[in-house]
């Protein structure tokens, strides 16, 4: 899983580019897919998680997830969530919860139940979620990861 865009346009800016990242896991298998490269604005990168995520239907604390710390709070109106590995064969499941305390999170993108096959997926969020100062974006990942044959 990697999600990158150094500069989207020239009003909106990658918020997330270069801060902080905590990951439930690290891949054994390539120790180079590190959390801290889906924050890199490079492309070629990728984090790439220990284990296979597709365990059920529920999204859990235990699942692939990442934390990345905005070091500020800003007012969040489109996400891209972009994808490494097999896409052609996936289908990619995950939501996105933000915070201001790490302690309470609300979710502001929901696809648990998604069944589109894309690379890259963008939304636009609600003006209600836009509005929220966010400080912390947590994604809970319910992946099928075919990424370098893990399965």
């Amino acid at each position: 899983f990697y999600s990158k865009k150094k500069r989207i346009s020239d009003t909106e800016t990658n918020i997330s580019l270069d801060k902080t990242v905590t990951t439930s896991s690290q891949s054994d298998w390539d120790p180079g897919c590190v959390g801290s490269n889906i924050v890199d604005g490079d492309e070629t990168t990728m984090w790439i998680s220990n284990g296979w995520s597709n365990q059920g239907d529920t999204v859990t604390e235990d699942r692939a997830n990442f934390v990345v710390d905005l070091d500020g709070s800003y007012n969040i109106e489109k996400l891209d969530v972009t994808f490494g590995g097999d896409k052609a064969k996936s289908a990619w499941k995950y939501k996105v919860e933000a915070s201001t305390d790490k302690t309470n999170w609300d979710v502001i993108w929901d696809q648990t139940a998604n069944e589109e096959v894309a690379s890259t997926q963008k939304v636009t969020l609600d003006e209600s979620i836009t509005e929220k100062n966010t400080h912390m974006l947590d994604l809970h990942l319910e992946i099928l990861l075919k990424m370098h044959g893990l399965q």
